[in-house]
């Protein structure tokens, strides 16, 4: 789960920070299973409640949260990021793959079945056909998310690969998922994993890269204090939450859903994008 603390940083406070002027939506927690053949797939779900104009102009945006193996869905609800999200106007759902948390392990599973699991989530996740939806796959998770991407990944708007494992070996999504869907690839400087970031920005057309000095696979284990700094400052509204609201408001601004045309990447040169990037990196440093 590489760079998590940069990530949540980056995608909490530039949500929260984006509808600051509205205030927090209501949101409500959900939790129930979704039917999978013979198991029953564990959620939790940060609804919003009566949505907005600016949820209705990205179709009702859903993030969909999977785990690394040492972590299941309670990790992201006990962190508090799923209601953040929620209330920044995103529904947020994080689910226990199987084996893990309340979901069973599958009798077998390869890479078809982990494929299909996840396209079931997202159908059931969807508040309508169309809603644009952004998967944050970290670890061991891209067992499933990268499967995923090679057989449905026409189906989600946003790829945020955190460090997930398979990419080294992967030969790119199928179809028209490397032009249709924006990837961002979070990774530590001393992850072994790191090199992955580059193969990420060939495999798709729209696509960038953070790369956290000094941190390694599980950065928010590796430097707890780190974390627990900027999560304090994310509370505070400092100048590195301002960082991070440009990072992710920039990423998904360019990768949304529209009504008319399905999958639409707005048509700036990216430079914006790189700078917010490179001065996540240098704030994070410090």
């Amino acid at each position: 789960m590489t760079s998590v603390a940069l990530f949540l940083l980056a995608f909490v406070g530039s949500l929260q920070l984006s509808n600051a002027a509205e205030g927090p939506r209501q949101v409500e927690l959900k939790q129930g299973t979704i039917p999978f053949f013979d198991i029953q797939i564990a959620y939790k779900l940060y609804d919003v409640v009566n949505p907005g104009p600016a949820e209705e102009a990205r179709l009702n945006p859903t993030a969909i949260f999977l785990h690394g193996a040492k972590y299941a869905s309670d990790y992201w609800l006990q962190l508090g990021t799923l209601k953040i999200v929620a209330e920044a106007g995103v529904r947020a759902m994080a689910i226990d793959l199987p084996g893990f948390g309340a979901t069973p392990a599958l009798p077998y599973s390869d890479n078809n079945m982990r494929a299909e699991l996840l396209k079931t989530v997202i159908e059931a996740a969807w508040p309508r056909v169309n809603s644009s939806v952004y998967l944050i796959s970290p670890s061991m998770s891209g067992r499933y998310s990268i499967p995923f991407l090679d057989r449905h990944g026409v189906m989600i708007t946003s790829f945020v690969a955190v460090a997930p494992i398979g990419v080294r070996d992967w030969g790119g999504p199928w179809e028209d998922t490397h032009r249709k869907v924006c990837a961002l690839a979070v990774y530590g400087s001393k992850d072994p994993l790191a090199k992955d970031a580059d193969r990420l920005l060939r495999l798709f057309q729209y696509a960038w890269k953070v790369v956290i000095p000094g941190a390694g696979h599980r950065s928010y284990e590796d430097k707890p204090e780190v974390f627990h700094k900027l999560s304090s400052r994310l509370t505070q509204g400092c100048r590195m939450v301002m960082v991070a609201k440009m990072v992710l408001v920039t990423f998904l601004r360019k990768c949304r859903r529209t009504r008319d045309s399905g999958h639409n990447v707005e048509g700036e040169s990216g430079i914006e994008l790189v700078k917010t990037l490179r001065a996540a990196e240098a704030a994070t440093a410090r």
